[in-house]
């Protein structure tokens, strides 16, 4: 991928200049797939190629490294012959895996997921509850605008959270077991909501962006459907003001 670490035109020099510092030992090597999903690209199997010479080459000089990893999450799913003696699972941590799938984007018949699932929701809270009527302006710049009266909730979230601004329209989140549409441009601490549908919304209600509300689920995968975006994107963009709490 050519940010870090070494070429093999570098690594015979490398290996030498190991050798002569006894005071480093050489405990690993690894290197990163670029397209580990796409399990018939020609990319990946060169790549994987060029990371047994590197170990060739570290041979040839002595050095036996005893940690070897190059599969990421779709290549522990994937690619077993990338495995060496350690994975390094990332989005799988969070319980989420990309789809296996070829170069001409076709998903790969037969497939069996890891049966993983997501170790993370999101919730906030509704802080206010009002009823407006048709042709009322949701939001920054109007760029919503009720059809007919509507009862809409403000959440305490937005995009300083982590919630993109791409999710208004098309997105939703979960309260009392229900999709409520985000209308309205999603702003820095507030964010609006469609709740005309949903019977007996208080305020202070629990209000469920990643995660399950009775039926209903909302996932990592969804957000970056409607956010034009990758997963990962959105499990990293959370901001460190959103408060964790870790159960067992």
């Amino acid at each position: 991928m050519a940010r870090l670490g070494l070429s093999l035109s570098e690594l015979d020099h490398f290996a030498q200049r190991i050798k002569v510092m006894p005071q480093i030992d050489l405990e690993g090597v690894f290197s990163h797939l670029a397209s580990a999903e796409v399990l018939d690209d020609v990319n990946a199997l060169r790549q994987q190629e060029r990371f047994d010479q590197a170990v060739r080459t570290l041979a040839g000089h002595g050095l036996q490294p005893p940690i070897r990893h190059l599969a990421n999450s779709s290549a522990t799913l994937g690619r077993p012959d990338t495995w060496y003696n350690f994975v390094r699972p990332g989005m799988a941590i969070y319980g989420y895996e990309l789809p296996l799938v070829q170069r001409e984007g076709a998903s790969i018949e037969h497939q069996e997921p890891l049966g993983l699932k997501p170790a993370m929701s999101w919730k906030t809270r509704v802080l206010s509850l009002r009823n407006v009527p048709a042709g009322q302006a949701l939001g920054y710049n109007g760029a919503y605008v009720t059809q007919s009266p509507a009862r809409v909730a403000v959440i305490a979230a937005g995009y300083g959270d982590g919630l993109y601004r791409k999710l208004s329209p098309g997105g939703y989140a979960l309260l009392r077991g229900h999709r409520a549409p985000f209308v309205g441009r999603i702003s820095m601490d507030l964010t609006i909501l469609d709740v005309t549908h949903i019977p007996g919304v208080e305020i202070g209600d629990e209000v469920v962006l990643i995660g399950r509300s009775g039926q209903q689920r909302i996932t990592a995968v969804d957000h970056a459907r409607w956010s034009d975006t990758i997963p990962y994107e959105i499990l990293c963009n959370l901001s460190e003001r959103v408060v964790r709490h870790h159960v067992e």
